[in-house]
């Protein structure tokens, strides 16, 4: 029986995507890793309903992907730039001091929030993003993944895009299951998962985008 791994035995996949995005831009060693999951864990820990939710995959973790990115920018001083170009204020800071609050998160991201845009206006933005300075930026993002003929999707994942390549979003994951995806192809890829719009086995979730840059 082959050994289980990240991902198989535990829904953390918004932790680790953070962390990696960092490890990317920062020096950031395995010690201080460990460190911001354990601490991520302890305030969760702190509000049982969140803590039932996380430990259950019970939530998106939309609430949980802000709140590590603002803690380490503040606890640890990384001086990171963040935009979310596809949120409901896409004008306004991604990471409010409210996404600070865990008592008041909600386990779920409206699903309107992921509808009315076109795939062109997403993977141009995509395009454009790491089109300047790619060595400097990334893009934290939720995807999903179906088999043919389901309405319900097998995999919901976040993880970090590290870099477009011959119109491939590829990532930086911390998966290391023999199946996993490890990147996104613009034409094979849909933005919205209901199941009248999907033409597609992969969907990405334009709300769930996060572009970050290295000043």
């Amino acid at each position: 029986m082959q050994p289980y791994h990240q991902g198989q035995l535990d829904f953390l996949c918004p932790v680790y995507a953070v962390i990696n995005l960092l490890s990317s831009l920062f020096p950031l060693n395995l010690s201080r890793g460990r460190e911001i999951l354990a601490s991520t864990l302890e305030d969760i820990s702190a509000h049982p309903r969140l803590w039932d939710a996380t430990l259950r995959n019970k939530t998106d973790f939309y609430w949980l992907t802000p709140y590590v990115l603002a803690r380490t920018r503040t606890a640890y001083r990384y001086p990171i730039r963040v935009f979310r170009p596809f949120g409901p204020t896409p004008q306004e800071d991604p990471l409010p001091p409210g996404c600070l609050d865990l008592e008041s998160a909600a386990l779920y991201c409206p699903e309107e929030e992921n509808q009315g845009f076109s795939h062109p206006e997403v993977w141009d933005a995509l395009e454009q993003w790491f089109s300047k300075g790619g060595e400097k930026r990334r893009v934290l993002l939720r995807f999903q993944r179906f088999l043919p003929y389901t309405e319900d999707p097998v995999i919901r994942h976040w993880t970090v895009g590290e870099s477009m390549r011959n119109n491939a979003l590829r990532f930086r994951d911390a998966s290391r299951d023999s199946g996993a995806v490890f990147a996104l192809k613009r034409q094979d890829t849909d933005i919205d998962a209901r199941p009248e719009k999907r033409r597609h086995l992969l969907v990405l979730e334009p709300a769930s985008l996060y572009f970050i840059e290295r000043p």
